[in-house]
């Protein structure tokens, strides 16, 4: 697809809107605006169109009415209503899976974003910052495999000692004891990959996890003051340029968080099963609302309420 400038180039004969084979650089800025690509599927507004020429790169976005094209007329605040017909008939696959499978699932999880949510920030995008998307529905979304390594972050964190490598109910022994050890909790949800060669795959699957209802895309902006710094170059001085870089993240969202478990491949009697199957969803939901997942959790980002 060729690129697209400002100066769009005029097509006489009438758009088509349902036709696809019509070359994007031909259209008019009128014509393109009223196209309405991103009504749906939002990869088109984030990783398909970028107005560019020799000086700057401008998101499109949803454009307020204005003839001009210029940053500061793009919403930074918008929404998107997801056809949620989608979203039901993925969840319906995951179940109709899980049953075929033996598999115990899990839905009850349901969380809204406390502050803002990035996953993906670093992915490679035109707008230089990038926000994970659904490559078929074009919906931001949670992957299966960024809740589960937040959840492993997170039980390393309150469970394991990373300088002794032991877990602390091995390292406390004046610990109540528990219904399943630490070492073999982990195993059963992550798998074993401390140590040893003989790695095994855990017990819990983690799914992708969408909105539940309107997406709320809000622009941010991070501002490195030191970059000759970074590069190492010079000192952190304050004759430095700032450089401020805007992404997008999610807010006042809803999501559900969808798991399953393998119980017949752990062979647990009844009361431990209960109990791993417990302590799973709290681990979850402590991780969510404390620790947070997607990027710059340190700093706020990525928490459920």
């Amino acid at each position: 697809m060729k690129r697209m400038n400002k100066k769009f180039k005029r097509d006489n004969k009438k758009i088509d809107k349902n036709n696809n084979n019509k070359l994007l650089s031909k259209l008019s800025f009128d014509d393109f605006k009223n196209l309405n690509l991103g009504k749906d599927n939002l990869t088109y507004f984030l990783k398909k169109f970028v107005i560019e020429d020799e000086k700057s790169r401008i998101f499109i976005g949803k454009l307020k009415n204005d003839t001009k094209i210029r940053s500061n007329k793009v919403e930074e605040l918008f929404m998107i209503k997801q056809k949620t017909e989608y979203i039901e008939n993925y969840k319906e696959s995951i179940k109709n899976y899980c049953e075929e499978l033996s598999l115990e699932f899990f839905d009850k999880i349901e969380k809204k974003t406390s502050y803002k949510l990035v996953v993906g920030l670093g992915n490679p995008s035109v707008t230089e910052t990038a926000i994970t998307l659904h490559h078929t529905y074009g919906i931001p979304y949670i992957p299966g495999q960024a809740l589960k390594g937040s959840a492993r972050s997170y039980f390393l964190e309150l469970y394991y000692n990373i300088k002794t490598k032991k877990f602390i109910d091995e390292e406390n022994y004046n610990l109540d004891k528990l219904e399943i050890t630490y070492r073999n909790m982990y195993k059963y949800i992550f798998g074993d990959d401390i140590h040893g060669e003989d790695n095994e795959k855990g017990s819990v699957i983690f799914f992708d996890d969408f909105p539940l209802n309107e997406v709320i895309i809000e622009k941010d902006v991070t501002t490195p003051h030191y970059g000759k710094y970074y590069k190492n170059v010079g000192s952190p001085v304050d004759e430095f340029y700032p450089n401020p870089i805007s992404f997008y993240t999610i807010k006042n969202t809803y999501f559900n968080f969808m798991i399953a478990i393998n119980k017949n491949k752990m062979n647990l009697d009844y009361n431990k099963y209960d109990y791993l199957k417990n302590f799973v969803l709290n681990l979850i939901e402590s991780m969510l609302e404390e620790h947070g997942l997607g990027s710059k959790t340190s700093v706020g980002y990525g928490r459920f309420v």
